[in-house]
């Protein structure tokens, strides 16, 4: 996993012109919280229900419990071959780290949009997870969360 470093940030905040939208880190419009996830042994027909439930399209998968491997997206099932059809409540019998993607890109919540922008156009990525520095997974961006920012339609996470 690569991780680009965030800019240089010397100046104290109070001396810095306002933030333009694609300087402004990850962190002020990634998802987080309640991160929907799977894990690594499941059934694909646990990622085909999370697509039909939602607007998700991108499932981080951990293994043990926290250790993030992979992600799992409609596209990423649709390599077999032919989407998979299960009973409503079936398995398919095919697990998740079969079909994930493995060699994933990460970045840390402190990059900037511009930043990641650029690694979604050169390693045609649609999310990117975020990680701490120890590989804890703290959230996810796409290239929908970076159009609404700078379309100014993203509301910062809350200071729950």
């Amino acid at each position: 996993m690569n991780t680009p470093q965030p800019p240089d940030a010397s100046l104290p905040a109070s001396s810095r012109a306002p933030t333009p939208a694609l300087e402004r880190p990850v962190s002020m419009i990634m998802t987080t919280g309640d991160l929907i996830t799977a894990d690594v042994s499941e059934d694909v027909s646990v990622a085909i229900e999370i697509f039909r439930q939602g607007r998700i399209s991108h499932v981080p998968v951990l293994s043990e419990g926290s250790k993030l491997v992979g992600v799992v997206s409609p596209a990423d099932i649709l390599k077999l071959g032919a989407a998979p059809s299960a009973p409503k409540r079936g398995r398919i019998g095919i697990r998740i780290a079969d079909v994930m993607t493995k060699n994933i890109e990460t970045i840390r919540p402190t990059v900037n949009l511009r930043q990641a922008a650029q690694l979604f156009i050169s390693g045609g990525f649609h999310s990117l997870l975020v990680t701490a520095s120890d590989g804890e997974l703290l959230g996810i961006v796409t290239t929908s969360d970076i159009l609404r920012a700078l379309v100014g339609e993203h509301v910062p996470p809350s200071a729950d």
